[in-house]
């Protein structure tokens, strides 16, 4: 096998692409060859046989030919196929076979191929070569034709003899000049006048008419140059005669080019992505919410590979030339088209078809689309966004029309735009695309929740299907069910992919059947608190409501001892609400916790008689802040993976919490990183009276603070019992960053277990600055590492007055009060340490790098007893 336009390295790696069995397969057939093309080195390998195939010979500049040759393959107007093979950039690779001939496809029996057009003119240097376009060719497809057949005998009628003429595309065509003809121009202005007057016949030669006017655009290129380069110019010229006015004839000018070449070139791609159809469509599911079964696609437009457009730039392109009419047209055939070729996934599905609602077909191509496909017309849904504002008349010319054809209808991407209710009411649609600015992060989002849920009920009440667009998480796809969300599409479950799938995974359709069989019988409905309102829980679980928002004032919960509803509520967006819990027991799901603080919301919470949240606990987000007060008791449960008892996930910052009340507050939580009260950073903790516990278990805990740090905690006048089962675990204070913990009148008792623990301060972070005064504290821990107050590595500035603290640990290694490895100043007043340390690494006071004193105070710790 020979090899042309070779480097020793290119056949190797041509070898590597189509392997060892390669050559002996080519040399059967022939009309099948293969092809590689090094796009950075602007090189090219062939074999004999496609060569053959492109008509190619050794002596042909042959990269810039192969870009034009392959730029259109599979089109009707050439004699080869062309099969592309997926490769890394920048490598263009694949294979090449000899169709048939294509003589009957040619309008006139003296038109050439555009391959023995090129042969002509390399063995004439010096020709001239002319790209000329043919307007005015419009109506039916016969019309088209004849007024084609006309124009192309009437340029015939004026050629020289030893010109050749090929067609490039519907109405694009390459005439070659020999170089003895005379100036191109005057031929040029006669070809254009004379097609102008022509009179439009039939293949025939029956009249059709000799009023149409068709007009001739031409552009020219001559001189001693290479010819792929010469046809490119020309074909940029009449790019250039095109933007100009009718009948126009431009001469390739090199300084022009050099100012256009990208419009040029990207126009060019776009014109050959619309002239040869190279669009492809990738196909997204979309399932039921209930049941994860495929019951529709949506066919999302690309180009091919050799175009390289997105969807964006192809409508950018396509307003800029006046073309969105012909992306809409080619949409609908398009897509029908994969319908009819693919019935076996249609059979209970349909597909849905972006449509721009200003570009509405004529009559003509609808009904052509009809007799085409026939009822298959059925299986399409029309999405329209709300971004174009349709009078009422083409609203109902629209509606009529696709009822007609029983297809059905879609608003996308509802929330943007000039979407809302009326609007929606307007359109009345069988489907509902929520758009993707409401679906995310809606697991979190409190008020997206609540404006979701209002649309979604909105949507049923009218007759349309509430479709959720842009789901990328399990945690976004359990609240937008549990809201009662019709249909999931998104990457959660299943990328768009340029083939049809029978079902998604089964991973994912466990998923969703699991959290609707969680939420059986839970349908979303919401209750609106206002001021004043005294909600009984067991009438509004009678009555199916599975939220409560309140809006602001004062509001009353009242339960009983005997029921817990399952009930979350969730407070607006800079609303201040006093919250009065009286016997309230409520459930959640785990993910959604039982109250949530919006943003910039302040809520008190009054607490009155045995309260119970269960399963999820208080979110109070940066920007926000809870109080809770009252002399009742109040239990708080949460378990998952990240979770927290009153505050946020530990990767988040918190607000400000404050603990105000008379009564009793215990924190039961467990989970990998847990937080009881508190966050990740950045908030505050208070409380000033009555009586906390706080219990966790996980790898990572706090049990009041923070993970990251900075967020400040003062408790006084109040008691505290901690106990924590955990890998890393902080009782008050920060796990990293700076801690800064007061705390006075108090009475603090820790009982920890761990590999590394500290009772009061941070664990692994910079600055433990702690003041202790008045106050008892009494701490038994058991880990491998074990700080009671201060830091370990950085600096702990303790001060500790009229206080009583027995310390009582067992460890690798054990600090009282201060830091192991870094420094800081202790300084005990009026204070009695007691207990006793069992550790090889025992520090009682200080650190290495700073300083403690002792006033008026005793040391009565023991080592190892």
């Amino acid at each position: 096998m020979n090899y042309l336009y070779n480097h020793e390295e290119d056949v190797a790696l041509f070898r590597k692409l189509f392997g060892s069995a390669w050559e002996t397969a080519a040399e059967l057939d022939n009309s099948l060859g293969a092809f590689v093309m090094l796009d950075d080195k602007k090189r090219v390998v062939l074999d004999e046989n496609s060569a053959h195939c492109f008509g190619l010979t050794a002596s042909e500049p042959h990269y810039d030919r192969m870009k034009e040759l392959l730029s259109f393959a599979n089109s009707r107007s050439t004699d080869f196929a062309v099969r592309f093979l997926s490769t890394d950039a920048p490598i263009t690779a694949g294979f090449v076979r000899r169709t048939a001939s294509a003589a009957p496809d040619r309008l006139h029996f003296r038109l050439c191929s555009r391959e023995e057009l090129a042969q002509a003119a390399m063995q004439d240097t010096d020709a001239t070569v002319m790209m000329l376009a043919v307007g005015g060719a419009e109506g039916s497809t016969e019309e088209r034709d004849s007024c084609l057949f006309s124009a192309v005998d009437t340029i015939f009628a004026h050629l020289p003899a030893e010109a050749m003429m090929a067609r490039i595309s519907e109405a694009e065509f390459r005439i070659c000049l020999p170089r003895t003809y005379g100036k191109p121009e005057a031929l040029a202005e006669q070809l254009c006048e004379a097609v102008r007057s022509c009179t439009v016949r039939s293949r025939l030669g029956t009249v059709i008419s000799e009023h149409r006017i068709l007009e001739l655009r031409i552009g020219i290129c001559c001189g001693s140059m290479g010819v792929a380069y010469k046809m490119h110019a020309a074909e940029f010229a009449l790019y250039e005669a095109k933007s100009g006015k009718s009948g126009s004839i431009r001469l390739f000018m090199p300084e022009k080019y050099e100012e256009r070449k990208e419009e040029y070139s990207s126009l060019m791609k776009f014109s050959r992505l619309l002239s040869e159809n190279l669009f492809v469509y990738h196909f997204q599911p979309i399932v039921s919410a209930h049941t994860g079964e495929i019951v529709a696609y949506e066919a999302l437009m690309r180009s091919a590979p050799t175009i390289g457009y997105g969807p964006l730039d192809i409508l950018r392109f396509a307003e800029k030339r006046g073309k969105l009419y012909d992306i809409e047209l080619a949409t609908l055939r398009n897509t029908l088209t994969a319908i009819s070729e693919n019935q076996s996934f249609f059979d209970e599905r349909k597909l849905f078809v972006n449509s721009i609602p200003s570009q509405i077909l004529t009559d003509a191509d609808f009904s052509a689309l009809r007799a085409d496909f026939g009822e298959l017309t059925e299986k399409a849904v029309i999405e329209m966004t709300e971004h174009t504002e349709l009078t009422d008349e083409t609203l109902a010319f629209i509606k009529q029309r696709l009822g007609d054809a029983k297809m059905q209808f879609a608003i996308d991407d509802y929330g943007t735009g000039y979407s809302n209710t009326s609007n929606l009411m307007r359109y009345a649609p069988d489907y509902l695309k929520l758009d993707r600015s409401l679906i995310a992060d809606i697991d979190r989002d409190p008020k997206k929740q609540s404006l979701l849920a209002g649309i979604i009920e909105f949507a049923h009440s009218n007759g349309c299907m509430a479709l959720a667009e842009g789901v990328e998480t399990l945690e976004e796809a359990r609240t937008v069910i549990r809201l009662s969300v019709d249909l999931l599409q998104g990457y959660y479950v299943s990328r768009p992919k340029p083939v049809l799938i029978s079902e998604i995974s089964e991973s994912v359709r466990e998923e969703i059947t699991k959290i609707n069989l969680e939420a059986h019988g839970s349908i979303r409905k919401v209750c609106r608190a206002k001021d004043g309102d005294v909600l009984d829980l067991g009438r509004l679980t009678e009555e199916k409501y599975t939220d409560i928002f309140a809006e602001g004032g004062r509001l009353t919960l009242n339960g009983s001892h005997d029921n817990t509803v399952r009930l979350a509520l969730s407070v607006k967006e800079g609303a201040e609400c006093e919250i009065t819990l009286r016997n309230v027991r409520l459930e959640s799901d785990q993910s959604i916790p039982i109250l949530t603080l919006a943003k910039e919301s302040s809520v008190r919470l009054v607490i009155e008689g045995d309260n119970l949240f269960s399963c999820g606990g208080i979110n109070v987000p940066a920007g926000s802040k809870l109080c809770l007060s009252g002399a009742g008791r109040l239990t708080v449960t949460s378990e998952s993976t990240y979770c927290y008892g009153i505050g946020s996930i530990p990767f988040e910052p918190f607000g400000d919490i404050r603990l105000d009340m008379d009564g009793t507050l215990r924190v039961f939580v467990n989970g990998e990183k847990t937080v009881g009260i508190g966050g990740g950073r950045s908030g505050t903790i208070t409380a000033s009276s009555g009586a906390l516990e706080v219990i966790c278990t996980g790898t990572d805990v706090v049990a009041v603070g923070s993970f990251d740090g900075d967020a400040p905690v003062c408790l006084h006048d109040c008691g505290l019992t901690v106990n924590i089962q955990s890998v890393a675990a902080l009782c008050v204070g920060a796990i990293r960053g700076s801690a800064e913990v007061k705390l006075y009148n108090i009475a603090v008792d820790v009982n920890c277990s761990g590999a590394s623990l500290c009772a009061i301060g941070t664990l692994d972070g910079s600055t433990a600055k702690v003041s202790m005064k008045n106050m008892t504290l009494k701490a038994e821990m058991n880990g491998r590492r074990i700080i009671n107050v201060g830091s370990s590595g950085g600096e702990a500035d303790c001060e500790v007055a009229n206080a009583e603290l027995t310390l009582n640990c067992e460890g690798g290694s054990v600090t009282g009060i201060g830091d192991p490895k870094g420094g800081g100043n202790v300084r005990l007043l009026n204070t009695m340490l007691a207990g006793a340390f069992r550790t090889g690494e025992p520090l009682f006071l200080g650190s290495p790098n700073g300083t403690y004193t002792l006033e008026n105070s005793s040391n009565l710790l023991e080592l190892n007893p």
